[in-house]
């Protein structure tokens, strides 16, 4: 509970547990912000009776997962979905047991490759219901980055049914080769995905 009023009137209550009616002035003529923004992991956070769009909550959840990254080149997160649930996530980093990177080999991005050695956040997913168990057949991927053409590979083989991605990669080979696998693929809008 909170001990003061948080009104503002720009926005309305910015209070989140004032709506008790413990403070009786104007905040429940004005309407409250549809949601706060957590810019630094990419976030958002619904009042109550609001609910995101599942694949929002998956492309939130796989910038979450970027977080993690240790990556100097680009953060990059996953997640494998299946029947609405989730069976792996994934970014991108050093192999386990592995140290990470202290310079990048790589001099841009989407060049190099071979010189890099981080696993990707799709093959970290997909390694990760290798490791466990759970069948990647007919799960969904949801990225922060259009995978590139090794990893689109990877995802076909898995036969994973569709990809939704929020960046493009200068390379479009990837996009290409789903394409040709027929798996469909959608870029999502960062903006949209919060």
């Amino acid at each position: 509970m909170i001990d003061e009023c948080k009104f503002d009137s720009n926005t309305g209550c910015t209070a989140t547990l004032c709506y008790d009616a413990k403070f009786p002035c104007s905040i429940r003529q004005k309407p409250r912000p549809s949601s706060i923004e957590f810019p630094w992991v990419g976030a958002t956070v619904l009042y109550p009776g609001q609910r995101q769009a599942p694949w929002e909550y998956y492309l939130n959840l796989a910038q979450m997962a970027a977080t993690r990254s240790q990556c100097l080149s680009r953060r990059v997160g996953a997640i494998l979905v299946k029947e609405g649930r989730i069976i792996a996530t994934g970014y991108n980093g050093a192999p386990s047991g592995m140290r990470e990177c202290q310079t990048c080999p790589r001099k841009e991005s989407g060049k190099e490759l071979m010189d890099c050695h981080a696993i990707h956040a799709e093959e970290n997913a997909l390694l990760q219901c290798a490791l466990y168990g759970p069948s990647t057949i007919g799960a969904e991927l949801y990225c922060t980055l259009q995978p590139c053409y090794h990893c689109a590979k990877l995802i076909i083989q898995a036969k994973i049914k569709e990809v939704s991605y929020i960046d493009s990669y200068p390379d479009t080979r990837g996009l290409e080769s789903l394409e040709e696998a027929k798996i469909p693929t959608f870029q999502m809008d960062r903006q949209h995905a919060r």
